[in-house]
């Protein structure tokens, strides 16, 4: 590799702003939320404590603390659901960091 290839993939980051890569962080964390709502029409994905189904909001819920690293654990992933929360938090760090970069960046 040259180094224009090297240095393609920060410059892509730089020019991105702010406030594009929060809204990819809160995308993903909507996205994923969803799609924790939807698979678990077919089959659990999530688990609440009491045992109920978790609604639509209980997943957007699940999904903004697994990606802000919270994790209260009153709502668990179960079966395939945690791949999924490891796909969503691996995601959700490399996007926080760069929220973070280029917060302190100002």
């Amino acid at each position: 590799m040259n180094n224009k290839e090297t240095l393609a993939v920060p410059a892509y980051f730089n020019r991105l702003t702010f406030t594009t890569i929060f809204l990819l962080w809160v995308l993903v964390m909507f996205g994923f939320g969803y799609l924790y709502y939807t698979l678990d029409q077919n089959s659990p994905v999530l688990t609440t404590l009491t045992g109920d189904t978790p609604t639509l909001a209980d997943s957007l819920y699940f999904s903004f603390v697994t990606a802000t690293t919270i994790g209260y654990g009153d709502i668990i992933p179960v079966s395939y659901g945690r791949l999924l929360v490891v796909i969503e938090i691996l995601l959700s760090l490399l996007l926080y960091g760069v929220v973070i970069s280029k917060l302190t960046h100002f």
